[in-house]
């Protein structure tokens, strides 16, 4: 256990300088999302230009319908992460009322006046119904988006998606 703890503060630490040069990056409308697979697990920085919850969704399609959401937030200045699924559009529901057994593991979390960041690991492998297969396909849909809001049932002002291959 002390090898991953080692392990990921080392990826921490070292994925602001090397972002560019070393890990895969993607970047829209003030939104970035960087990830590393490290093992059996693909570790994610997000931040985004607000305050309020930020998030990312996979899903082998364009339709929100059964995306994977890892949407998270910084209260109070406590960083949290809750995985859900997207029903249907506008509506999902965590692992936790869904009954499933979560897999996010939380590393560390900021804010500063005006932006947020995290970061955080799930497997690559799928652990139930509810995740996706990273490394399965020829890629999956990646949903971001982020609120103004902590409340993760307040909408977000700004959703967009982009495909991603993370072999």
């Amino acid at each position: 256990m002390k090898y991953l703890a080692v392990t990921v503060v080392g990826w921490m630490s070292v994925l602001d300088a090397d972002i560019a040069q070393k890990f895969n990056s993607v970047e829209r409308n003030g939104m970035k999302v960087a990830w590393e697979i490290l093992g059996d697990r693909i570790f994610f920085k997000i931040s985004a230009p607000t305050t309020g919850w930020i998030a990312i969704g996979l899903n082998e399609s364009k339709e929100l319908t059964g995306t994977y959401l890892i949407m998270g937030r910084v209260k109070n200045g406590n960083p949290e992460v809750i995985e859900h699924r997207t029903l249907c559009p506008g509506n999902y529901r965590s692992f936790e009322n869904l009954g499933a057994s979560t897999t996010v593991q939380l590393i560390s979390g900021g804010q500063s006046r005006l932006s947020t960041w995290l970061g955080f690991s799930i497997p690559i492998n799928k652990f139930s119904d509810y995740h996706k297969d990273v490394l399965a396909s020829d890629g999956l849909n990646m949903l971001m988006a982020f609120s103004r809001h902590d409340d993760f049932m307040h909408h977000s002002i700004m959703r967009t998606s982009v495909w991603v291959n993370f072999n």
